[in-house]
């Protein structure tokens, strides 16, 4: 299991939520508390075939309730994203997180959050005429204050590089960094 953190601290943050442009991904997730206030994460698709996920878990036999979001009992919540053949786009997830007020709904400011990525992989070894599923994670890592590879940057199995094919880090300003399954 690969992984990277990257942890942000947040300024300034602002988040509308149009309730009709952008379905929850995620239930209200609780996260905790915030200069005395109980705060909840919100986890909204904002763009991709991501929203047609939960019938492809049926078709498949497994239970939706524990594909997405944080159960009962759990310490962390996940985003499982899934592939399917003959559609380009899936296994795609464009998400935006926004932290809320618990009991207004109303966009809070937190000092810090944690992000983990587990599991960015390649499906098997790349053979003429096919080729596997090579997994990226692409971020405006400008909005973070730093990310760590596992163990390092230049032993770990996730590559980096930024939108447009520069190797050039950290990217320029309002270029996305591609973090690249390499294995």
């Amino acid at each position: 299991c690969f992984m990277y953190y990257v942890s942000c601290t947040m300024f300034h943050v602002l988040c509308f939520i149009n309730t009709f442009a952008t379905l929850p991904l995620l239930p209200l997730l609780d996260i905790g508390i915030v200069r005395d206030r109980p705060v909840s994460l919100v986890v909204t698709i904002t763009d991709g075939d991501y929203t047609d996920i939960a019938q492809v878990w049926i078709d498949n036999g497994k239970n939706t309730d524990k594909m997405n979001g944080k159960t009962k009992g759990d310490h962390f919540a996940k985003i499982n994203l899934q592939t399917v053949k003959k559609k380009p786009r899936s296994g795609e997830g464009n998400f935006r997180m926004c932290f809320v007020d618990k009991e207004t709904n109303e966009p809070t400011k937190i000092e810090e959050f944690t992000w983990v990525v587990f599991d960015l992989d390649e499906r098997g070894k790349d053979t003429p005429g096919k080729p596997v599923i090579k997994e990226k994670l692409i971020m405006d890592a400008a909005q973070a204050q730093r990310f760590e590879l596992w163990p390092n940057q230049s032993d770990s199995e996730i590559k980096l590089s930024c939108e447009g094919g520069s190797q050039v880090l950290p990217c320029s300003q309002g270029v996305r960094t591609i973090f690249h399954s390499s294995a």
